[in-house]
């Protein structure tokens, strides 16, 4: 039975959604790529995009030409995964962090280009207000952990990390120069050091490979009163001693945990 003409263009769209989606990992797909892997022709692929793009479920990277998931088709995602076994796997860390440190300790995971917090956990100095809640989605560049996950990829990597973000992170005033500046200092130290809110408040996190697919850590925020360059120091070292003995992958230079 021959489809309806809306049906066949809702198809269309389905289908350059989920070759972006299966090739989110690769850092996503030119239009070229598309046209070719889809059999559409140039000008059907370009007009679907662009919707696809004005409804927010893709992005395309200004320098690489290449289309990747946008934050409405993260936000699906969010709502129907089961995120429980990450939970259960990092909720005992996430308890002890808190309580360790005083402040409010997040568990994040990544999603694509962006962070989604899972779970958070007051500690008992904490300013309750601060920052995330469960459910938030962020750019990987504007959460401690996601700035530790992107220090583990390449730099083109975290180029086409920062392009499918890119309104969001000027709009926090966050540019490309200074997000690599992050990434390198991360590279060193391995946890990342992040001031938030015009300086307010500094954050340090951790990401890990949980599984062969999952990238999740774990974020402390405090005020600055409570997060001198010593504490932050501490903090960091908590967060390794804690987290690393659960990656699957060892942070580049280190050895493999055991």
């Amino acid at each position: 039975m021959e489809r309806p003409a809306n049906l066949g263009s809702s198809a269309k769209l389905l289908r350059l959604l989920r070759l972006i989606g299966l090739n989110e990992a690769a850092g996503g797909l030119r239009l070229t790529d598309l046209v070719v892997q889809t059999g559409f022709d140039k000008s059907t692929v370009h007009r679907a995009l662009g919707c696809l793009v004005e409804e927010g479920f893709v992005g395309r990277s200004e320098d690489s030409k290449r289309y990747r998931l946008g934050i409405e088709a993260t936000q699906l995602a969010l709502a129907v995964a089961d995120h429980s076994a990450i939970r259960d796997m990092l909720r005992p860390v996430l308890m002890r962090v808190a309580r360790k440190s005083g402040d409010v300790a997040y568990l994040m995971m990544r999603i694509g280009p962006n962070v989604v917090c899972l779970q958070r956990e007051v500690g008992p100095l904490s300013i309750k207000s601060l920052l995330a809640e469960e459910g938030v989605v962020r750019p990987l560049g504007l959460s401690t952990v996601g700035v530790s996950i992107l220090a583990t990829l390449g730099d083109a990597e975290v180029s086409a990390a920062y392009d499918a973000n890119a309104w969001d992170y000027k709009l926090r005033g966050l540019e490309r120069d200074q997000l690599f500046r992050l990434v390198r200092e991360t590279r060193t130290t391995r946890y990342a050091e992040v001031p938030f809110l015009s300086n307010e408040v500094f954050g340090v996190g951790l990401g890990i490979q949980v599984s062969p697919r999952v990238q999740a850590g774990i974020g402390v925020i405090g005020i600055n009163s409570r997060m001198d360059a010593g504490r932050r120091a501490q903090l960091g070292q908590l967060l390794l001693e804690e987290l690393l003995p659960l990656s699957t992958r060892a942070w580049p230079g280190l050895s493999a945990p055991t």
